[in-house]
């Protein structure tokens, strides 16, 4: 490092540990701004500043303390420096991180290259595929392009070396990579390297920054008029290099945030009374220049006497403020702002004692008291969402406080989660409840472009899109995105989502996708459904009751059953099978090409405004921006390098993850919202810090083997750990008034405890010890409760007259009165509660009126009743769980409707449970059925099966290929153990059908359709039955149940179905009074058991109280079949509700309520003796009309 340039810097500095008194500080070195008129207007003043946040924020303030911040020429660091090596890019370009990289990938891709180190080589050749090649290029590139631009701005006596040829570290384990580095660093930037002589897409020469600054004293003064560095933490020594020999030629002022006063033993202090108040001085020395590379703590940071913050959080900032005073001979201005001049609180208390450099506190003084101040609070959270509500809450109450003077404005409020994997979440949780907590007014910085912007989406979407499966997740996700809807509005997005799943798409372009796999015939892929679908408009399908296939092709070629549609949808149709050729000839197109980055560049902004479009001005400026990161791919061509789609596509990918932006106006308007980053110590009087938990802040320091700086530590070197710490030290000392620390308790998914980050560790230790004590440490922690509506937060509502913790959320207020009302019944009366129409129908009118309900009106005579349609599996559902078959019911859901079809990525190795039993009984009933004798039902049962799975294998509903044929075995050896145990039964039958009441589909296994039934109720209105039935004898005078396990495994819950036939029968007067014989085939024998038939009466009556109860009332209580069966068979003393409420919570067996549309996990059984009186009253007939048989045990197998 060139340290001899700085010996005659005239550097100016000014520090301060308030970012308000640095401002005044520029101003007043600014002729342009403090005096203003022509000279702002002419001679403008250039400052640099870090980030956008920064920029705000000081455009501001300068607005606010001179009355115009016009005609200022902000510039951020990179750029301005970039235009000063470079004469404003007169004489070259820098080479930074984007030129390495790709100027490394360019060395990767190159082949022959037999001076390419055995590490490298043997890295790369150890891909399993081209493609996998390219991305380990790709990464490989990326890492080292990282570090040796780190090297260039930290470890220039070690890049020298290299350049001569010379090793800079002789030890293990950094000795073979930096071999290996070295290498690779002489070849694109050592003499004769790939970067030497090069030049970008523009004709402009690459210089290095070694090579920049050795002709920056050459090149003079490249800027005229005043220049100021405002609001840098710290800096790398390069960058430190360039600042202070521009100053050697005109004045250049820096102004840093500094957390502490330092004492200098050679200079006086410029504020004698602050140094004063000071108890414990310890004098900062100078380190000459020579040293700074030589000693890994130079300037003592670590002594075990400074003042704990600065020691554990204080190195960077510190570090670089030593560098500075080195680099100036410690020409400085100071302007600290004493904090106990703004107020006595713990927060200004500790503050002030950072400030001072106080030495650390062995006991709390006792004055002032600080045990009840509330200037530092640490929230302990339940859940990220909780913790966003609890946040918001309390700006409500700082709002609306009257003790804050002046009172707060919600633009004096900033929230920043520290937890930046966690942003997004964070972000969507606070635009959610700050919106239905009274609307709280904020911004949010550094949003992801890529995940809050539709467009970002779309197109991260697109361009991964010919390097993945094509499964069929990803491509409907991209065709049904709304910014390529936007580029087709005629598209029915619902109709294309309904056509993939019937025509069998799980993945791959077309067959070639599948080729070396298990899959032997044309299916699964998008080919395959795009030419079922075309197929669709000419001929008929499943929709006409067609299942013939069409095969264009020789005999035993691949058929394909058209998937046919109405003619409204063939534009539809048409503009998906376009659309879907379409892009996958392009991403077929782009994974066999190699390009240069000009040519990439060129189709990447041909093939995004081919498919997405946009809606909205936010889409347009999006669009505008990713469309900007297409064409800075042509910058990275630096030869005639061809690359794959692959490490193309990665460059794209990665500058769509760095395009960030706002929601709403920075400061301007409400509270705000920004992450945890470097550099923004911008003063608030309130500031939340979300996030803190254990392990997730700050970061960890994770070394990098390919880091050679891991070798030793020098002065200026930043870790991430740093980092965050002193980005949580600055926001201490900037924040005026209120501090709040807040963290997630407990884990979500097993409800443990869970300890805050290390920082509130360190700081509790701090206030505890020297502050506030043990007991008002409890009180500065704030455990808040798992629901919003505890009695925590509305204490009133029970009783109690103490104040409990904020809570404004109206919803939150509502949950809390019914929990209250529920609380008070409960110690009231301790009885079941009526469902909520009973009560209704019991308020009187004045009662109703001054609730809001509507008026009990009077029903017309002439008014007809609507005809309410059940199906019979809704009744076998109900009665097996009246929870879930009742929220089936009223979704209108089948078991099938409760898979999302968008998300059917992978075909079936092996048929579901229940399809495949469905199967199964299909195969073996309509063999039994078709064979003429004993002898042919085994030959028959290969054909008849064959024709069942024809259709679902299409589908993917059943496996192909060798899985099929392994399930195929399965399958046939329980349909012959059926066929073995009926053929040797008295009772065996001719034949076995299904009995249809009402209309559907009729099957082969069908005898006969019989009418609906017919139920009227008592309120006037009539109910039809309709559904199947189960397995009849031919002659309809038995039933047969198809077990597929052994006699030991069945239970009485699967006799459901031959009692619910018994009873339609019995309406629709097919079965006589008397018995109703039922076989139970298992495949190691038959179990009998009968029915006595009631009378049809009997029959209707009892149907018309369950079809009333489902449609009259809610259901929401846990009634399993499989409790209730137990605690009648099983169990007869027992207790219901205690039997219910063990199976809900085992989760390891589940019973008939695991499994439908809603959680049953969220439900309980009916109260005390409601329980029994409803299973006896929805399954009374069923226990009084079963007959089992002699040999049968009382309880049957498991239930």
């Amino acid at each position: 490092m060139r340290w001899s340039l700085l010996e005659a810097s005239v550097l100016k500095l000014t520090y301060s540990n308030n970012l308000k008194k640095l401002v005044v500080a520029l101003i007043g070195n600014s002729p342009a701004l403090s005096e203003g008129g022509t000279k702002l207007l002419f001679s403008p003043p250039l400052v640099i500043v870090p980030n956008r946040n920064l920029k705000a924020w000081l455009s501001f303030e300068i607005a606010r303390v001179t009355g115009i911040a016009a005609n200022i020429r902000f510039q951020y660091l990179e750029d301005f420096l970039q235009s000063v090596l470079t004469d404003h890019e007169k004489s070259g370009i820098i080479i930074d991180r984007s030129i390495l990289q790709s100027a490394l990938v360019a060395l990767f891709q190159a082949e022959g290259r037999a001076d390419l180190p055995s590490e490298v080589s043997t890295y790369l050749a150890s891909a399993d595929s081209p493609d996998e090649r390219d991305l380990r290029a790709y990464q490989l590139a990326s890492q080292l392009s990282r570090v040796f631009e780190e090297y260039s701005l930290s470890r220039g006596s070690m890049l020298r070396k290299w350049k001569r040829g010379e090793p800079a570290l002789q030890r293990e384990p950094f000795f073979s990579t930096e071999r290996w580095q070295r290498a690779v660093w002489n070849m694109i930037l050592g003499r004769g390297g790939s970067l030497a002589q090069a030049s970008d897409s523009n004709g402009r020469r690459l210089i290095s920054y070694a090579e920049a600054l050795e002709h920056l004293p050459q090149r003079g003064n490249v800027f005229s008029g005043e220049l100021h560095l405002f609001g840098f933490s710290y800096l790398s020594r390069a960058y430190l290099t360039v600042v202070a020999e521009i100053a050697r030629s005109r004045d250049v002022c820096c102004y840093s945030l500094n957390p502490c006063q330092e004492y200098w033993e050679d200079v006086r202090s410029r504020s004698e009374e602050l140094r004063e108040k000071a108890q414990w001085v310890r004098l900062s020395r100078k380190v000459p220049l020579s040293m700074l590379e030589e000693s890994e703590d130079p300037f003592d940071l670590d002594n075990a006497l400074e003042t704990p913050a600065l020691r554990l959080w204080g190195r960077p900032g510190r570090e670089h403020i030593h560098i500075l005073n080195s680099i100036t001979e410690c020409n400085f201005t100071e302007m600290f702002d004493d904090p106990l001049d703004r107020g006595a609180t713990l927060l200004h208390q500790l503050q002030h004692d950072i400030l001072f450099r106080k030495p650390e506190r062995s006991e709390p003084v006792s004055a002032p008291d600080f045990s009840s101040d509330t200037s530092i609070r640490i929230l302990a959270c339940p859940g990220v969402q909780r913790e966003v509500e609890i946040v918001a809450n309390e700006i409500w109450s700082l709002v609306m406080s009257d003790t804050l003077e002046p009172p707060l404005r919600f633009n004096e409020i900033a929230v920043i989660i520290a937890d930046s994997g966690l942003y997004d979440r964070y972000c969507t949780h606070i635009s959610s409840v700050f919106r239905e907590i009274h609307d709280i007014p904020h911004s949010v910085s550094d949003t992801s472009l890529a995940k809050d912007s539709r467009i970002g989406e779309a197109v991260l979407l697109l361009l991964e899109l010919p390097l993945g499966p094509f499964r069929r997740e990803d491509v409907l996700r991209l065709i049904t995105h709304p910014s390529v809807i936007a580029r087709f509005p005629e598209a029915d997005t619902d109709e294309w989502i309904l056509w993939t799943e019937k025509t069998g798409i799980f993945h791959g372009q077309d067959r070639r996708s599948h080729a070396e796999t298990y899959i032997e015939k044309d299916l699964y892929n998008w080919d395959q459904g795009i030419k079922r679908l075309s197929l669709g408009a000419f001929l008929s399908g499943l929709r006409s009751g067609s299942e013939k296939p069409f095969s264009a092709d020789a005999p035993g070629g691949d058929a394909y059953l058209p998937e046919e549609f109405g003619p409204g949808s063939m534009p539809n149709a048409a503009l998906a099978v376009a659309l879907c050729r379409s892009l996958f000839a392009d991403a077929r197109f782009a994974v066999e090409q190699r390009m240069t980055f000009g040519e990439w560049a060129a189709f990447f902004q041909a093939f995004v405004t081919t498919y997405i479009g946009t809606v909205t001005e936010d889409d347009e400026q999006a669009f505008s921006r990713c469309l900007g990161v297409i064409a800075a791919l042509r910058e990275r061509q630096i030869d005639d390098t061809r690359v794959s789609y692959r490490i193309a596509c990665e460059f794209i990918r990665h500058g769509l993850s760095e395009l960030t932006g706002n929601k709403g106006q920075y400061l301007a308007r409400g509270v705000s919202v920004s992450s945890f980053l470097p550099m923004r110590p911008i003063p608030f009087r309130v500031v939340f810090i979300l996030g803190l938990g254990e392990g997730r802040f700050p970061a960890r320091d994770m070394r990098n083997p390919l880091d050679l700086r891991g070798a030793r530590r020098m002065p200026g070197d930043v870790t991430a750990r740093e980092r965050d710490q002193y980005m949580f030290l600055e926001t201490l000392i900037s924040t005026q008034e209120r501090l709040y620390l807040s963290y997630v308790s407990r884990d979500s998914q097993t409800g443990e405890p869970i300890e805050p980050s290390s920082v509130i560790k360190e700081l509790q230790f701090m206030l505890e010890r020297g502050y506030v004590g043990s007991e008002g440490m409890k009180r500065m922690v704030v455990m808040h409760p798992l629901r919003r509506f505890s009695p925590e937060y509305f204490p009133g509502f029970y009783g109690t007259p103490e104040t409990g913790l904020p809570n404004y959320s109206p919803e939150a207020r509502r949950e809390a009165e019914i929990a209250a009302v529920r609380h008070a019944i409960i110690h009231a009366g301790k009885s079941a509660l009526p469902d909520l129409r009973s009560i209704e129908k019991q308020l009187p009118q004045r009662v109703r009126q001054l609730l809001g309900l509507r008026q009990n009106m009077p029903e017309s005579c002439c008014e007809e009743k609507p005809l309410v349609r059940i199906p019979l599996r809704t009744i076998r559902r109900f009665l097996e769980c009246p929870l879930q078959g009742w929220a089936a019911f009223q979704l209108g859901l089948r078991e099938e409707d409760f898979q999302d079809p968008l998300v059917g990525n992978e075909e079936a190795l092996e048929t579901v449970y229940p399809d495949a039993l469905v199967l199964q009984r299909s195969a073996f009933v309509q063999s039994w059925n078709r064979a003429s004798g004993p002898s042919s039902f085994p030959e028959i049962v290969p054909e008849v099966y064959g024709e069942l799975v024809r259709i679902s294998e299409m589908n993917g509903r059943t496996p192909s290929g060798f899985f099929r044929q392994a399930e195929q075995r399965r399958h046939f050896r329980l349909i012959h153990a059926w066929y073995e145990q009926l053929r040797e039964d008295p009772a065996c039958p001719a034949g076995m059908v299904q009995v249809l009441f009402g209309f559907g589909r009729r099957q082969e296994v069908m005898h006969q359709a019989l009418s609906p039934i017919s139920i009227a109720l008592s309120d006037g209105s009539e109910v039809e039955i309709s559904g199947r039935s189960g397995l009849l004898s031919d002659n309809l005078d038995r039933s047969f149940v198809l077990f597929p396990r052994k006699m030991a495994y069945f239970a009485y819950k699967y006799l459901l179905q031959p009692f619910l036939d018994v009873l339609c029968l019995s309406v629709a007067g097919k079965a006589k009074q008397g018995m109703f014989p039922v076989r139970v085939v298992c495949e190691d024998g038959i179990k009998s058991f009968s029915f006595r038939i009631p009378e049809e009466e009997v029959s209707r009556d009892y149907f018309r109280n369950l079809t009333s109860d489902i449609i009259g009332h809610a259901h929401d209580y846990l009634l399993p079949l499989d409790a209730v069966l137990d605690w009648k068979y099983a169990l007869k003393n027992g207790s219901l509700e205690t039997l219910i409420n063990d199976s809900r919570e085992s989760s390891r067996n589940g019973n008939s309520c695991s499994h439908g549309p809603v959680r049953a996990a969220d439900y309980a059984s009916p109260w005390n003796d409601a329980a029994e009186e409803l299973a006896m009253r929805r399954l009374g007939l069923f226990f009084e009309t079963l007959v089992i048989e002699k040999n049968e045990s009382a309880g049957g197998g498991d239930q």
